[in-house]
C-alpha cells in the first residue's frame, strides 16, 4: 500500500511539472502589461477564502506555503491541489467585455520529520504571476502632406511560474522558525502591431519582445505561538492558541534572456513577413525582483472557531528587467478572515463537521494610473467539506474582487473566482508495530 501511494504521489509530481513548464491563461486583464504581470495568489482555498491570509496560520493538517515556519506543525502527510475558474467582466467608458479562464491552482506536498520536536518539511509547484491582455486603438500617423488612420495592438501572454522546497522548526519552546527555496523561472513575450489600412499602400509594423527569466528566491519565516487553558480543562482541545507570524523575501536578481523582432507587415494584413528590420537575439540581462515583507496573526480554539489578520509590503521601485522598471510603485495589502466548525467530531452529521469560511481584503497595487494608485478589494468566503474519518478535506472557496475605478478614468475590472481543492491528510511513512 505504501509503495502504490508513493509511487502515484511521484507520478503525479512528474505530470504536473510537465503541465507547468507551459504558461497557462490565468488573466486577461489590461494592467498585466506592466512588470511581471499579475501576481498569482500561491496559497490554498481554505486561506484564499479567509481573504488571502498565512502568515499567522499553524495547523497540523493543512499546508500553508504562505509561513516555512508552520510546517513544523504538521502531524500527519499532506497532498494538496486546486483548480481555478475565473470570469472577469472589464470595463472602460464606453465599452465592455467578458472573460473565462481556468488553471491549475497549486500542488503542495508536506510531511512532518520530527513530530517530537516539531520539524516538517513542504515542497510543490505554483503559478507566480500571469501575463494576458489586448488592447486595441485607433491612431493616426503622418505620411509627408496628410494623416493615414491606423491600427494599434498591444498583447501579451506568458508569466512565471514557481517550484518551491522549505523547512520549518521549533527552535525554542513558543517559536518556530523556517526557510523557503523558490525556483522561479517562465516567459514574458509582449507584441506591439502597427497595421495600416490596404487602400494606402504601406507596409505595417510588428515588434515582438520575448524576455525568459529564471533563478533562486528564498524567503525566511518566523512565528510564535503560544497556547493558553480555556478555561479550566487541560487537553489540547479546549486550549485557545496564539500565533504571530512574518515573513520576509529580500530582494533577488533573476537572470534574465531578451529577443527582440522588429519586422513589417504585408500591406493591409497583421500576419507574415515582408522584411525583418531588426532581430537582436542572446541579450542576458536580470530580472530585479522586489523585497517583501508580511506579517500576521491568528487567534481561535482548535478545530471549533479562528480569526486572523494579515498586512502585507512589497517595494516596487525595485523592479527592473534589462534597466527598464516600468514606473511601478511600493505596494501594501491587508486581509482579515474567519473559520467556524460546528463539531469536528460528530462524525454522524457532515454539516455539523463542515467548516465554513469568509474574509475580505484590501490592496494597493504598484500601478499608478492617471495619478491615481490601482486598488484591489475583495471579499471571499469557502466551505470545507470532511471526507471520512480522516482529517482529508473537499475545499470550495469564492472570491468576488473589484480592481480600477471608471469615476477616475481608469479600466474597471470585476473578478468572479471559484477554487476547488482537495487535501488528502494521512500518517504515511510509519512502521507498523505488529506485522
Amino acid at each position: 500500500m505504501f509503495k502504490n501511494r508513493f509511487c502515484l504521489f511521484f507520478a503525479a509530481i512528474l505530470t504536473m511539472t510537465c503541465r507547468f513548464v507551459y504558461a497557462q491563461n490565468i488573466t486577461a486583464s489590461p494592467y498585466s502589461m506592466l512588470g511581471i504581470g499579475e501576481i498569482v495568489y500561491t496559497g490554498n482555498a481554505n486561506f484564499l477564502s479567509m481573504g488571502q491570509i498565512g502568515q499567522g496560520i499553524r495547523m497540523q493538517s493543512l499546508i500553508n506555503v504562505s509561513n516555512s515556519a508552520s510546517f513544523g506543525a504538521l502531524k500527519q502527510t499532506n497532498i494538496e491541489a486546486g483548480a481555478a475558474l475565473s470570469n472577469a467582466e472589464i470595463a472602460t467608458a464606453n465599452q465592455k467585455v467578458t472573460n473565462s479562464n481556468a488553471w491549475l491552482s497549486y500542488i503542495n506536498f508536506g510531511m512532518p520529520l520530527s513530530t517530537k520536536k516539531e520539524i516538517g518539511l513542504s515542497f510543490g509547484l505554483a503559478p507566480f504571476s500571469s501575463i494576458g491582455y489586448q488592447i486595441n486603438s485607433i491612431d493616426s500617423v503622418k505620411n509627408d502632406t496628410f494623416m493615414v488612420p491606423v491600427s494599434k495592438i498591444f498583447s501579451g501572454k506568458g508569466g512565471l511560474s514557481q517550484v518551491h522546497f522549505g523547512i520549518g522548526m521549533r527552535l525554542f519552546k513558543h517559536v518556530s522558525v523556517g526557510i523557503d527555496y523558490q525556483f522561479i523561472f517562465g516567459q514574458l513575450k509582449h507584441t506591439n502591431q502597427l497595421i495600416i489600412p490596404s487602400q494606402y499602400n504601406m507596409f505595417g509594423m510588428n515588434q515582438d519582445k520575448d524576455s525568459y527569466a529564471s533563478g533562486s528566491v528564498i524567503s525566511i519565516a518566523a512565528q510564535y505561538h503560544r497556547y493558553f487553558k480555556y478555561p479550566v480543562k487541560l487537553n489540547y482541545s479546549d486550549s485557545l492558541e496564539f500565533v504571530v507570524g512574518a515573513n520576509f523575501r529580500p530582494q533577488a536578481a533573476l537572470k534574465a534572456d531578451q529577443q527582440i523582432l522588429i519586422r513589417t507587415l504585408p500591406v493591409g494584413l497583421g500576419i507574415g513577413t515582408k522584411d525583418t528590420i531588426s532581430n537582436q537575439t542572446q541579450q542576458t540581462g536580470t530580472l530585479n525582483m522586489p523585497s517583501l515583507f508580511q506579517i500576521g496573526f491568528s487567534f481561535g480554539k482548535a478545530e471549533k472557531w479562528l480569526i486572523a489578520s494579515d498586512f502585507r509590503f512589497a517595494d516596487w521601485t525595485q523592479y527592473k528587467l534589462f534597466g527598464s522598471q516600468d514606473l511601478l510603485q511600493k505596494a501594501f495589502g491587508f486581509s482579515a478572515g474567519v473559520s467556524y466548525c460546528p463539531d469536528a467530531y460528530q462524525y454522524k452529521n457532515i454539516f455539523k463537521r463542515t467548516t465554513y469560511r469568509t474574509g475580505f481584503r484590501f490592496d494597493q497595487t504598484p500601478i499608478n494610473i492617471n495619478n491615481q494608485p490601482l486598488k484591489e478589494m475583495a471579499i471571499s468566503c469557502g466551505l470545507g467539506f470532511p471526507m471520512g474519518r480522516s482529517k482529508s478535506t473537499l475545499n470550495i472557496a469564492v472570491e468576488f474582487m473589484r480592481r480600477g475605478n471608471l469615476s477616475t478614468n481608469q479600466i474597471q475590472e470585476n473578478y468572479f473566482k471559484l477554487v476547488l481543492g482537495i487535501n488528502f491528510a494521512d500518517r504515511w511513512f510509519n512502521r507498523y508495530r505488529y506485522d
